[in-house]
């Protein structure tokens, strides 16, 4: 792995390296060469290096193309993880909102409740209070009685908010 890494960064001198084993290759398979060769190894040579440098500029662009799919490739990929994390959020809101809004209507008649509760609540804590006295004989074994009692009010409020809680938290039992 190392030779390729070595050849990708050298090209130029990696084309001179082929074509000078190419051309030792060509002499020593001709016969030690003749002037008829030392002729033929210039075109060889020509060949040679020619086809070097095309196999370089080819790996170059091979290498751009693949920069590129790797660049469209990640941009594509951003932009689908961009779409689904903003469906997967507005699919959440419309949850969110579905939830509230069911919410609010199964609280919605305890709502009526509320102020049928608060209003039975003030008139049942409401008191009377009577005082009686007598006078004795001379002002001898007088006395006085004072006497707190719900008003009439107050007991029906009571009464009312009894039979609501019956019908509330006891109606199945």
């Amino acid at each position: 792995m190392a030779i390729m890494d070595w050849v990708k960064a050298h090209p130029y001198a990696s084309a001179a390296i082929v074509v000078g084993g190419g051309y030792v290759a060509l002499r020593i398979l001709s016969g030690g060469g003749s002037s008829s060769a030392a002729d033929d190894t210039g075109a060889l040579s020509a060949y040679y290096s020619a086809q070097a440098a095309e196999d370089t500029n080819g790996a170059q662009v091979q290498l751009a193309q693949i920069q590129a799919n790797a660049a469209s490739t990640i941009a594509t990929t951003q932009a689908n993880a961009s779409t689904t994390n903003n469906t997967t959020w507005a699919n959440a809101d419309v949850a969110e909102t579905a939830s509230n809004n069911a919410t609010t209507q199964a609280v919605a008649p305890y709502s009526a409740y509320t102020a049928l509760i608060a209003g039975l609540s003030s008139v049942a804590g409401q008191t009377q209070t009577t005082t009686s006295s007598s006078g004795g004989f001379f002002g001898l074994g007088k006395s006085s009685k004072t006497t707190t009692s719900s008003t009439a009010a107050a007991k029906t409020a009571a009464q009312e908010l009894a039979d609501l809680e019956n019908e509330l938290f006891h109606a199945g039992s």
